[in-house]
């Protein structure tokens, strides 16, 4: 069975909205843990300050 959005989306030839939303979602989510790795291992912040 298939997503609902994804197969409107192949339909209709565009992107609804939930995969844009789910798309600038992932987006935000890496860049957190990438900065999250970042300021913990490289710059010595503490975790808690980070968190």
């Amino acid at each position: 069975m298939s997503n609902p959005a994804t197969a409107a989306a192949e339909n209709s030839g565009k992107l609804s909205w939930l995969i844009h939303f789910d798309t600038a979602q992932n987006i935000v989510w890496g860049a957190m843990s990438i900065l999250t790795f970042f300021y913990t291992d490289y710059a010595g912040i503490d975790p808690v300050m980070v968190g």
